[in-house]
């Protein structure tokens, strides 16, 4: 059942078994990787009308459409035999074609700061370069000055930390740094309160230990900071969530009264005016993992903690991530002139 030929008007009668057909006939293996979890999501949110079926198939249609187009827009991007960047911008001296190669080709990280040396003709060439990282950067930027202000009320300004669990929060938490929020990064992945007992003895656990703390993620720390060190992961059952929380202050010791541990989508929920766009935001970049592509974070699975100096970002995460960061700083600065 392809989109292309699915008549809406023959379909009021969708029920699960017709979205998990829609889903995976119209993403490929790697994009369904989450599709139990998107359906879950769709089913329990009962999105834009409660009782109309029609309308959830509506919803679903346009958020399968606009993530292929994203995923076709980075594929045709990292094709490595695209032609070469002076044939398409001739004006490029040797140093910007330097530059601008390593934003489309993601071998190695990208410094904004490069982009200063850049003549206008060049910069204009980067922004064409990086367009499909665009709207998620937009997008992204929205909703962390809404989170941003929301924990501002709750904590205080500069009170608070921003600790983004694993890969599904990157996006936002790359925002809140932009935005002078302090931001740490905890990868990990897959991991669930029936790995609590076992994540302890994996090979290699003590350099675990040593990059939190090296972040300031240990008890001393947290206790002189004078902040809150707000977790943040995208939940459905809370599982993740509540395993990482009793990682941290049972095995770590963190105290309960400096840290709050929450649920990105559903204060997002919360906060957000429109609830149709921020389902759908969600959808997109926590329960499809968008986040994944742009947020700079790498996999690192719970049993492969103790590998965490050693985990790399893939070419084409690398690649995401600085076009996203690129289009975000780009967004800041041109707000900033304002």
């Amino acid at each position: 059942m392809k989109i292309d030929s699915l008549n809406l008007t023959q379909n009021s009668n969708f029920n699960t078994f017709n979205l998990q057909q829609l889903v995976s006939d119209n993403l490929n293996h790697k994009q369904i990787k989450h599709s139990d979890v998107f359906i879950k999501t769709i089913q329990e949110q009962t999105l834009l009308q409660k009782n109309s079926s029609l309308s959830r198939l509506d919803y679903v249609l346009n958020l399968i459409k606009r993530f292929k187009n994203l995923e076709n827009n980075i594929k045709t991007f990292f094709e490595p035999e695209i032609v070469d960047l002076k044939t398409i911008y001739p004006f490029l001296n040797a140093d910007e074609t330097v530059i601008l190669d390593k934003l489309r080709r993601g071998k190695r990280k990208y410094d904004y700061s490069e982009y200063a040396i850049l003549s206008e003709p060049a910069k204009k060439a980067a922004e064409d370069l990086t367009k499909f990282a665009l709207e998620p950067a937009e997008e992204n930027l929205y909703y962390s000055k809404l989170l941003k202000s929301y924990l501002d009320d709750k904590f205080g300004e500069k009170k608070y930390v921003f600790v983004s669990i694993g890969r599904s929060p990157s996006t936002i938490a790359r925002c809140m740094e932009k935005l002078a929020v302090k931001t740490v990064y905890c990868p990990i992945s897959c991991f669930r309160m029936k790995q609590l007992p076992l994540i302890t003895n994996v090979s290699g656990f003590s350099n675990y230990s040593n990059y939190l703390a090296k972040h300031g993620l240990n008890k001393q720390n947290l206790e002189q900071s004078g902040k809150t060190w707000v977790f943040y992961d995208y939940t459905e059952s809370g599982d993740s969530l509540l395993a990482y929380k009793n990682l941290m202050t049972q095995h770590f010791s963190l105290p309960l009264n400096k840290t709050d541990f929450r649920s990105l989508n559903e204060d997002l929920i919360l906060i957000a005016p429109e609830y149709k766009k921020v389902i759908d935001f969600a959808g997109r970049f926590f329960a499809l993992s968008l986040s994944h592509k742009f947020g700079g974070v790498p996999e690192l699975p719970w049993q492969d903690v103790g590998l965490i100096n050693r985990v790399k970002l893939t070419n084409k995460n690398l690649l995401g991530f600085n076009c996203y960061k690129f289009a975000l700083q780009n967004l800041i600065e041109k707000e900033k002139k304002i």
